[in-house]
């Protein structure tokens, strides 16, 4: 039997602001364990790097729903 060759094609979607929120989470959820455990050394690090992502996440929601916004603005025009 021959080989068969087969092309897929799909259409993702893919929403970084929901990536970096998923990461923020994480970082969350890592903090609040090490503070239970009271194990401290870095957790300060953690912190930091959780703030940067959820400002990250922030902007990336922002920029995400303007896009949204002036797509709709431009239809509603045509």
């Amino acid at each position: 039997m021959g080989k068969i060759k087969v092309r897929l094609k799909a259409h993702r979607r893919i929403y970084i602001h929901n990536d970096i929120g998923n990461a923020v989470f994480y970082f969350k959820k890592r903090v609040d364990e090490r503070v239970a455990k009271d194990d401290r050394e870095g957790v300060g690090l953690e912190i930091i790097a959780g703030l940067t992502l959820l400002a990250f996440e922030v902007e990336a929601k922002f920029n995400f729903l303007g896009y949204k916004l002036v797509a709709r603005v431009i239809q509603n025009e045509g």
